[in-house]
C-alpha cells in the first residue's frame, strides 16, 4: 500500500486539486475492493495548521494530521497555491524545508499547476524537467534557470517528481499516476469514468 499525503498549505490554494486527488485515488481503492483486492492507497490530508480557511471563509479545510506528525510517505501531493509567490514562500517556509527533507528520504512528490514554484524554490527541481501553468512560464524561467521547464508538456515525470500544467490538467497527471501504480486496465476504466483523456500529455 502506498502512503499518500495530500498537503493543505497556508494561503489560498486549489480546493479542486485537493478534492480531485482524494476522489480519484479513493475511486481506485473502491474499485480494487469491489473486485476482492486490497486498496492501493492510504490517503491522508496533511496540514501546517489545524484548519485552513478558503474563499473568504466560505470553506474550511481540516487536516487529519499535521506536517510534523507525518513519517514514511511514498507520495506527497502539493496543490496549486495562489497569490504573490514571495508571500507564499514566506508563509510556507516550513513546508519548503519539509518537502526537501522528504524527497531526500525517498518520497516522491506530485506538484500541480503553479505549485511547481514551491518545489523550485526548495531547490528540488534543479536539473529536472517540470511543467507549470503557461501564463507563468516566463516568470518561472527567470526565477529558476536551473529547472528545465517543458512548455509543450502538461505532465512531466523526472526522478520521482511529477508535475502538471495549468488548471484541470492535474486530472491528466492523476490518470498517469493511476496507470503507473495501479496498471493500464484500471487507468483506462478511471479515465472513462472521470472523462479524462488517458493519452493527453502535451499541449497539442
Amino acid at each position: 500500500m502506498k502512503n499518500v499525503s495530500i498537503i493543505i498549505p497556508r494561503g489560498q490554494f486549489s480546493m479542486v486539486n485537493l478534492e480531485g486527488t482524494h476522489h480519484m485515488f479513493s475511486w481506485v481503492n473502491g474499485f480494487l475492493q469491489s473486485n476482492g483486492e486490497k486498496p492501493l492507497f492510504k490517503i491522508q490530508m496533511v496540514g501546517l495548521d489545524m484548519e485552513a480557511t478558503q474563499q473568504q471563509g466560505l470553506y474550511t479545510v481540516k487536516p487529519q494530521v499535521l506536517l510534523d506528525q507525518v513519517e514514511n510517505q511514498d507520495l506527497i501531493v502539493l496543490p496549486a497555491i495562489h497569490g504573490k509567490f514571495d508571500s507564499i514562500f514566506t508563509q510556507n517556509r516550513e513546508l519548503l524545508t519539509w518537502l526537501k527533507e522528504q524527497y531526500k528520504k525517498g518520497s516522491e512528490i506530485v506538484s500541480m499547476c503553479v505549485g511547481t514554484f514551491v518545489l523550485a524554490e526548495s531547490g528540488i527541481l534543479d536539473g529536472k524537467t517540470c511543467s507549470t501553468h503557461w501564463q507563468y512560464a516566463n516568470e518561472f524561467r527567470k526565477r529558476y534557470p536551473k529547472a528545465v521547464l517543458m512548455d509543450d508538456k502538461i505532465i512531466t515525470d523526472d526522478q520521482g517528481i511529477y508535475t502538471s500544467g495549468g488548471a484541470y490538467s492535474f486530472t491528466n497527471l492523476l490518470i498517469y499516476l493511476i496507470e503507473k501504480f495501479a496498471g493500464r486496465e484500471i487507468a483506462l476504466i478511471a479515465s472513462k469514468g472521470f472523462m479524462v483523456d488517458i493519452n493527453k500529455e502535451s499541449q497539442s
